[in-house]
């Protein structure tokens, strides 16, 4: 209890004393201490973590002010005024410093005040940054202090299978300069073309050691760059592919990079940087002081800060796309290595050309890419694609530009395909098949991975294409039944370009015939090629087949040494003789249209006892395709329409796409078959086209996330090319 002492003292004054008892309320213990949020960087905010309090009194802990101390509790830097200022932001001075942070607690309680530190931080970092470029192996970076001769370590990893495990595929080694900077060039970790920044993927990693003769001295901490959503509103890293420039040239506008953004966004037009600013309408924008054209190198380059364990700023430089298309990125091309026809979209409607390693222009066949569109696509076939050789692509009409709209690096890529539809072959190293997984530094086809047909290009965005050519129509065909004696086989050859372009790209078909159970052949021989109104065939006449089941085995070997396997079971039957056989089948009815024509009758059998039916007549020629149809949704065509199909398990599991189109280019026998989803492609391939109508099928397509693909069909006969779409709606595998 209290006690009341009254005192009286000279001149009648009266003193009241408080007596408290011998044992007073404990102040505010500490039991965790404050501590440091992130490590401390030069000119970025660390904040002091407030630590767990305790309390007697039956009252509230609360802070009330946070000292800042360099190296020791000693040398105060900074003392705030009031408990909710616990940030600190260290100065290019404190370089190499620790931080000690002193928080002080008030306890409501009993009025008492308490103290408690914080373990030192690590040493005060600089702030380093780096410049990247899409699709080159040039880098760039500041270490963010004045130090010559730290050494920078660089290493570009790319994902095995997109999303997986990585490998390194590219490193880069130097040293600072007196103000910091340094420039690297990456070099490939296996012998084939350059790698660069710029795969689905990719992550670039930063190792920074002291100078040797200085080995105490502070460098930034290591660090790994990747899209990983922290650059732009939609987490894109070359805001290039996200600007679009007015078909009148007079301004860029970005579409990702928005207020109050736009100070880390600027455009780079032939070399000399412009920043962006406030368009009014949320966006960033620049109108230079005179209109652009396609002749103009126009780049966007956006500054991010990289937040991770430490913080970086990231650079990233990319292409805007051609003047008034509207489309996401740079114009890019495919090459195909067999057919050698070129395809490069994101186009404008003027006039292209493609030079093969800076030879003669050859122009392209340019159309819209959707009934409407701005944004077209362009078609031509070149002579001598082969991995190693260079494809650049020029505007002729009406700007005829000096600059390269982009180049394609073609590379190695060789296709085995079984009869089950699986693949085999070689690859380029350490190069992404297109949607798919990483080609191992063997060379080897990723094992157990349905692996495509096209590898991307990481040096200009594009793709090396393989369109394999295939058979249909052959005879004999699966469970089918030939008379003893000779017969005629036969197989219709189909791929891209003219009749004389697809058996240019057919080095031989070869047909084996094997007796069922059985493994040794009893007739091999290569077929004869040819061609006929309808398009190019291979046939041969077979003879000496013994009555029995056979395995027909068509093997198809291609001008690049790719190969294709096609198997049919089928039956010989005795050839029976008699004095009277049974008059010979009628052909069957022609196909639809007003050409259609009914069918002979087959041939009388040969005499004898009881003779057996004469051979079916031939189909009638089919009637000419009808009119096109109208447009569909999205502009495209309403007589294109696909849906997938999954077959088979685990391994063997294979997705399939299957389109009905009609051909829009009369007399064209093949199209080439692309699916996309915005800039990604994730299937390349090939139709065959007959009578007008084509059913293609998309073997091991790769499995399609939830979502709506665009399926483009290209159909030509090499002087005349349509375009038609269709738009895939997939629930996801």
């Amino acid at each position: 209890m209290t006690l009341l002492r009254v005192i009286c003292a000279s001149g009648g004054v009266i003193a009241v004393v408080l007596l408290m008892p011998a044992t007073s309320l404990a102040t505010p213990t500490n039991s965790t201490p404050p501590s440091f949020s992130a490590n401390p960087q030069v000119g970025q905010a660390v904040t002091c973590q407030p630590g767990v309090w305790t309390t007697e009194s039956g009252g509230q802990v609360t802070d009330t002010d946070f000292t800042w101390y360099l190296d020791s509790t000693s040398d105060p830097v900074y003392e705030s005024d009031s408990g909710v200022n616990n940030t600190y932001v260290p100065t290019a001075s404190e370089l190499g410093h620790v931080l000690i942070c002193e928080e002080t607690v008030f306890d409501t309680g009993d009025d008492s005040t308490a103290t408690a530190y914080s373990v030192a931080s690590a040493a005060v970092l600089p702030v380093p940054s780096v410049t990247i470029t899409q699709y080159s192996p040039a880098l760039s970076g500041n270490i963010g202090e004045n130090l010559a001769g730290v050494q920078v370590a660089v290493h570009l990893l790319r994902p095995t299978d997109l999303g997986s495990t990585t490998d390194q595929i590219a490193s880069a080694s130097t040293t600072t300069s007196a103000d910091g900077s340094w420039t690297a060039t990456l070099s490939p970790s296996v012998t084939g073309p350059a790698d660069a920044f710029g795969a689905a993927g990719d992550q670039l990693t930063t190792e920074y050691s002291p100078p040797i003769a200085m080995p105490s001295v502070p460098v930034p901490a290591s660090l790994t760059y990747a899209d990983s959503g922290v650059f732009g509103p939609d987490g894109q890293m070359f805001q290039g592919d996200r600007s679009i420039i007015s078909a009148d040239g007079t301004t860029i506008t970005s579409q990702s990079v928005t207020e109050p953004d736009c100070a880390s966004l600027s455009f780079i037009i032939d070399g000399h940087t412009e920043p962006a600013a406030a368009a009014g309408t949320g966006n960033c924008q620049l109108s230079p002081s005179s209109a652009m054209s396609n002749a103009d190198h126009v780049q966007a380059a956006y500054t991010g800060e990289y937040q991770g364990e430490t913080v970086a700023n990231l650079t990233t430089v990319s292409d805007v796309g051609l003047l008034g298309t509207g489309a996401v990125g740079a114009p890019t091309c495919t090459g195909d290595l067999v057919t050698g026809q070129v395809t490069c979209d994101q186009l404008d409607a003027g006039s292209f050309a493609v030079q093969l390693n800076g030879g003669t222009p050859i122009p392209l066949i340019v159309t819209p890419e959707t009934e409407g569109g701005s944004n077209s696509i362009g078609v031509a076939f070149v002579n001598g694609l082969a991995p190693g050789v260079t494809l650049t692509l020029d505007e002729t009409a009406p700007t005829v530009t000096t600059r390269h709209l982009t180049t394609l690096h073609l590379v190695n890529l060789r296709i085995d395909t079984a009869p089950d539809g699986s693949e085999s072959g070689t690859c380029q190293p350490d190069k992404l098949f297109t949607g798919g997984p990483l080609c191992p530094a063997s060379g080897a086809f990723p094992a157990s991975l349905d692996a495509g047909t096209s590898l991307f290009d990481d040096l200009g965005g594009g793709n090396t294409l393989v369109n394999v050519p295939t058979l249909f129509n052959l005879v004999p065909s699966a469970n089918d039944t030939v008379a003893g004696g000779t017969f005629t086989a036969y197989a219709n050859l189909g791929n891209i370009g003219t009749t004389a372009q697809i058996l240019a790209s057919t080095q031989s078909v070869n047909l084996q015939i094997v007796p069922r159970g059985a493994s040794t052949p009893v007739f091999n021989q290569d077929m004869t090629p040819g061609s006929d109104s309808v398009g190019p065939f291979e046939k041969l006449g077979v003879s000496g087949l013994a009555e029995g089941e056979y395995i027909a085995n068509w093997l198809l070997t291609d001008s690049h040494g790719d190969t294709s396997t096609f198997t049919d079971s089928f039956v010989v039957q005795p050839a029976d003789t008699g004095p009277a056989g049974k008059e010979g089948a009628q052909g069957k009815e022609g196909g639809p249209g007003p050409g259609g024509q009914q069918g002979v009758a087959g041939p009388q059998g040969t005499p004898g006892p009881q003779g057996s039916a004469g051979q079916q007549g031939a189909t009638g020629p089919g009637g000419t395709p009808g009119p096109q149809g109208p447009a569909g949704k999205d502009g495209t065509s309403s007589l294109a329409k696909c849906v997938t199909k999954v077959t088979g398990k685990g391994t063997h599991k294979h997705t399939k796409l299957v389109c009905t189109v009609s051909v829009l280019a009369p007399g064209a026998q093949t199209a080439t078959v692309r699916v996309s989803r915005g800039r990604t492609i994730v299937a390349l391939g090939t139709a065959t086209l007959h009578r007008g109508i084509a059913r293609l099928t998309l073997h091991n397509l790769q499995a399609l996330r939830r979502g709506r693909y665009l399926v483009t069909l290209v159909s030509g006969t090499g002087k005349r090319t349509s375009v038609t779409h269709a738009w895939l709606t997939t629930p996801g595998q």
